[in-house]
């Protein structure tokens, strides 16, 4: 019998199934199948290229051990670093102290962190509470909430 194993040469891109297949005297002629599946990170980290390595394990001596060639694959990246605003518009505030929010979250999970500096470009106007969010490796999927609020300059100059 002959027992042959795809090994994959980076797990955090792509592992292999099943963990082995077994030839045999009657079955070594018949074709089985080692199926190699992506892992998705969540990473912007493009494409990332792999090789699977088959070993051979078998009593029998010419088999057992037998050199083969690597087996090249690559896991292609469906992750795109980025910002998700929402709402981008329609947001109303008074200088009553009505306020809104909006949030942001990253697309992709950074590989370091990820400091965010909000500001109001009319500060007469509006504010905007925090000014600055840190994203993580761990925290880089969970919305955070943005407050505009209105501000009272006292001067009568109409909606802005």
């Amino acid at each position: 019998d002959v027992t042959v194993q795809g090994i994959s040469r980076n797990p955090l891109e792509g592992s292999t199934s099943p963990s082995s297949l077994l030839f045999t005297s009657l079955t070594w002629s018949t074709p089985q199948t080692i199926t190699v599946t992506g892992v998705d990170d969540f990473i912007d980290d493009d494409d990332v290229g792999f090789n699977v390595t088959i070993v051979l394990i078998s009593g029998d001596l010419v088999y057992d051990g037998l050199s083969t060639t690597d087996v090249r694959v690559t896991n292609a990246d469906n992750d795109t670093a980025g910002i998700t605003v929402a709402p981008t518009s329609g947001l109303i505030t008074s200088e009553e102290g009505g306020s809104d929010t909006f949030t942001i979250v990253l697309n992709s999970q950074p590989v370091a962190d990820v400091s965010l500096d909000v500001s109001s470009l009319e500060i007469t106007e509006g504010s905007v509470t925090p000014l600055n969010v840190r994203f993580t490796a761990s925290n880089w999927d969970i919305v955070r909430t943005f407050t505009v609020s209105g501000v009272d300059e006292f001067v009568a100059d109409g909606n802005q």
